[in-house]
């Protein structure tokens, strides 16, 4: 088990990118809007953007690790494996459920009322589910605590299920590919046209699935993601794909379908030249994503997705103490007359503070946790997979 992935630095932006976005988003839902929704998408379609990184999750643990398991799965590189993907999510999962369960605490005391919809955002009982990952279980309506880490729950059961897969993959015949895609696309159709209107949470045709069906929603993108790096090993499309301008024109399609408010799955299907594409780059464009900027916004990337939440409920410690009738009515539609302006420099200001802590919480917490645990596995299972990553 010598062979070690070479890193693609290309890929490395877009996750920071795509956690920005998911930021905005959650400025717009949980604290304020930022823009009328008539006149763009481009903000309140910003939930598709966790559909973008189970798929790229998929294609980066195919990249990284599914030369471990194209042949077999053993108990030592399963267990090392999962010894690996703990040590690089966890930690920094439980640092940030520990500071919104405290911030949840002293919202309790201090809102006279909680709505009986957002009531699960608050739970005692979201703590002992987040510490198992199994808060998107369909145990709670919505995602409790810190709501972003219901992907990381689904994501999290996906990796126990990824070793399976590789080897039947990577051995299936062309005409058994084929029917892989086509099965991904009418598992997402079901999931959109079926499961959502008669089990999901809002009753209505939609793949924004989360607590409810989440763990489906992302073994479809995982899969998705698996199918795509199958495509980029045997070079699909690389003679256009690895083309600068056909990264910068799907990456703007994806934009103007966001704006324009294009169905979902399209929206999806449009991830996929995107990342494919930046998995080729070698010119410009991979210069452009190699700047130390963007390098480090994409490391910081899951430190950015995990606290921003904690950072929204510490303002609402502040605002339920001034006004302790906050939380007592939700409206789905947000309020009558949304300030804007007052919406958009909320979110500025989270972004900057998001920025800072997810930095500390990257250096401080993230890197050396996964650095000794990883060594402490190595130590036990002499196993280089723990650091594949």
């Amino acid at each position: 088990m010598k062979h070690q992935a070479t890193y693609l630095t290309t890929l490395t932006p877009l996750r920071g990118i795509a956690a920005l976005l998911v930021v905005i988003f959650h400025s717009t839902i949980y604290a304020m809007p930022l823009v009328d929704p008539a006149r763009t998408g481009l903000i309140n379609q910003g939930w598709l953007w966790v559909d973008f990184f189970f798929v790229l999750s998929g294609f980066v643990l195919s990249h990284v690790y599914g030369h471990y398991f194209e042949t077999s799965v053993t108990k030592a590189q399963f267990m090392s494996y999962v010894g690996a993907r703990f040590a690089r999510v966890y930690p920094l999962h439980l640092f940030a459920l520990v500071c919104i369960t405290v911030a949840a605490v002293f919202i309790r005391q201090e809102a006279g009322q909680v709505d009986p919809i957002l009531q699960p955002m608050f739970s005692y009982w979201g703590f002992p589910a987040s510490l198992l990952l199994i808060q998107s279980m369909h145990i709670f309506p919505i995602a409790p605590l810190n709501g972003p880490a219901w992907s990381l729950s689904t994501e999290w059961w996906v990796y126990m299920l990824f070793p399976l897969f590789v080897g039947p993959l990577r051995r299936m015949p062309i005409f058994g590919k084929v029917l892989s895609w086509l099965g991904v696309a009418a598992f997402y159709c079901f999931l959109m046209y079926y499961i959502a209107p008669r089990y999901g949470l809002t009753r209505q045709v939609t793949l924004n699935l989360v607590a409810d069906w989440g763990f489906f929603r992302c073994a479809a993108g995982f899969g998705l993601g698996m199918l795509l790096y199958d495509a980029y090993q045997h070079n699909w499309g690389r003679q256009i794909a690895s083309n600068g301008w056909f990264f910068t024109l799907a990456s703007g399609a994806v934009l103007l379908a966001l704006h324009v408010g294009l169905h979902s799955l399209l929206i999806i299907a449009l991830f996929l030249p995107v990342i494919l594409s930046a998995a080729y780059q070698t010119g410009w464009v991979k210069q452009l994503l190699s700047v130390r900027p963007l390098q480090r916004l994409g490391d910081w990337s899951f430190s950015i997705y995990m606290v921003h939440i904690p950072i929204i409920y510490m303002f609402y410690v502040q605002w339920i103490h001034k006004n302790p009738a906050l939380l007592a009515h939700y409206s789905p539609t947000g309020p009558a007359n949304p300030d804007y302006a007052q919406g958009q420099v909320f979110c500025l200001m989270l972004i900057g503070i998001t920025l800072t802590v997810a930095a500390l919480t990257y250096y401080f917490i993230e890197v050396p946790a996964r650095r000794y645990l990883n060594a402490r596995l190595r130590s036990k299972t002499k196993e280089p997979m723990a650091v594949a990553m």
